[in-house]
């Protein structure tokens, strides 16, 4: 398998997973709600991703502590998203809301 191919199969997940939710949005807005959390599973997806990238060196050794560091700062990012309301005039924490 050439180096092209491999990048195209790699690729296509994402590609069709972009392509399958803007056909959803298209059909239904997503409400409020919804919006805040993809924006925080995302937010938490790219810190994920920034941690990987500047611990190279450490996850050619072990993998386990920057996997739990991941997981754990994207429970954290999710987190802060269902415990503040908001910046208007300052960051208003709350009760955690239940699902």
């Amino acid at each position: 398998m050439t180096p092209a191919v491999k990048l195209a199969l790699l690729t296509l997940p994402p590609l069709l997973a972009a392509g399958a939710g803007a056909l959803v949005v298209s059909v239904k807005t997503p409400g409020a709600r919804t919006t805040s959390v993809i924006q925080h599973f995302t937010g938490g997806i790219v810190f994920a991703a920034a941690s990987l990238g500047l611990l190279l060196q450490d996850r050619t050794h072990t993998t386990t502590p920057v996997v739990i560091g991941s997981v754990l700062g994207l429970l954290l990012t999710l987190a802060s998203g269902r415990c503040a309301t908001g910046w208007r005039g300052g960051w208003k924490m709350q009760r955690c809301r239940q699902v």
